[in-house]
């Protein structure tokens, strides 16, 4: 990794949001069937939280459950990806970058750099 990279990944790092890290929390089988049984069918997280905050817990923030929205599309264009080889072939010469087996010359990387 370059010294731009490294830059870039800890200028990336410090500006993501801090969280928490998350808690743990260690039961018998009696007891993780019994809070089970108690959060019905909703998420057990979910069930604790309203349990130990009531009103107070913030609302979770949901992600759609499709975030496309023509699956036929995406359905076709994953399709072709697929029968044309073209991920495999991508992956093949990723591997050879990376293990350093793949001959770049001066004029093919130059056109790679004006191109991304």
């Amino acid at each position: 990794m370059n010294t731009l990279d490294k830059q870039f990944n800890k200028l990336a790092k410090d500006q993501r949001p801090k969280y928490p890290p998350p808690f743990s929390l260690r039961l018998t089988f009696e007891e993780r069937t019994k809070l089970d049984e108690l959060a019905g069918g909703q998420p057990l997280g979910r069930y604790i939280r309203e349990q130990l905050l009531g009103n107070d817990a913030a609302p979770r923030k949901k992600r759609g459950r499709y975030p496309v929205k023509d699956h036929e599309a995406l359905g076709r264009v994953l399709g072709a990806l697929g029968s044309s080889r073209l991920s495999s072939n991508l992956n093949q010469l990723a591997r050879a970058s990376n293990t350093g087996s793949l001959p770049v010359t001066p004029e093919t990387e130059a056109e790679i750099m004006l191109r991304s």
